[in-house]
């Protein structure tokens, strides 16, 4: 068998070096992942709650947040005319794809 196709934990080949590194502040969501996935610090810690803070503040969140209609739906507000097989939603009605989309973001972003 090929050593490649072996199963291999990734978390070896990270050093301090590299947790150094994805702790720097000018990327909060790397904080908050880092300290809850390869620090292991538990969602109480208060780290992990100032970075997620942070999160919530950037100018990715800000603006995915921003777009959200008060039921909790976003907007189509672009067509895709000619790129897909079938209109998917309304334009500037509710849409159940754009809103899937900025869930799953938001979704990755504090997972």
């Amino acid at each position: 068998m090929f050593p490649l196709l072996l199963p291999m934990d990734w978390t070896e080949f990270v050093t301090s070096d590299t947790v150094t590194w994805l702790l720097r502040p000018n990327n909060p969501s790397f904080r908050f992942w880092t300290r809850q996935h390869l620090v292991d610090r538990p969602i109480t810690d208060q780290e992990i709650k100032e970075s997620q803070n942070a999160v919530m503040v950037s100018p990715c969140i800000k603006t995915i947040l921003g777009e959200q209609k008060g039921e909790g739906h976003w907007l189509l507000k672009n067509t895709y005319k000619g790129k897909m097989f079938c209109e998917i939603d309304e334009m500037n009605k509710p849409s159940k794809w754009i809103t899937m989309r900025a869930l799953r973001v938001l979704r990755r972003y504090f997972s």
